[in-house]
Formats: C-alpha cells, structure tokens, sequence
C-alpha cells in the first residue's frame, strides 16, 4: 500500500497527541519515576522520527519554514523534547 505525506502527517499527529495528553499536567521527576511511560514516549518519538524520514523532498519543499533537516538529524534526548512540549 502506497502511503502518502497525509498518511506520515497523520502518524506524527496522532503521536504529538499522545505525547501532549499523557505529560500535560506531568512534571519532569514524575516522568522520570515512570519508566513505563518513560517507554511509551521513546517509542512515539520513534514513530514520529520513522514519519518524518518517509515524507519525501518534494513535499518538504513546499513547507520551507519547516526545518526537516533539523527533525531528520536530532539527536535531541526526549527529557528536551518533553520538556518543550510542556
């Protein structure tokens, strides 16, 4: 099945969902205590890491604002991560 950039945007928005949903209210030394979430938000970022990498170069230039070379090559821990999206 071919999947197309609408596809990959979706997977990047389900998981920023879940991420901003299970650490809203949550801080830092919580998240630290709490492996199994700890797991849940690596794998997202995974996931939203393995979307990014499938959206291909023509559509990426139609959004140059965005800076995918920064997502494509971070390696930004998720502790930074997190604590941006909270």
């Amino acid at each position: 099945m071919l999947l197309l950039p609408i596809d990959f945007l979706k997977h990047i928005r389900e998981e920023a969902a879940f991420i901003t949903a299970q650490t809203g209210d949550m801080s830092l030394g919580d998240l630290e205590n709490n492996l199994v979430l700890q797991r849940a938000l690596e794998k997202s970022l995974e996931i939203v890491g393995e979307a990014t990498k499938r959206l291909d170069t023509v559509f990426c230039k139609k959004y140059p604002y965005i800076d995918w070379k920064e997502w494509l090559e971070s390696d930004t821990n998720w502790y930074t991560i997190i604590l941006t999206l909270t």
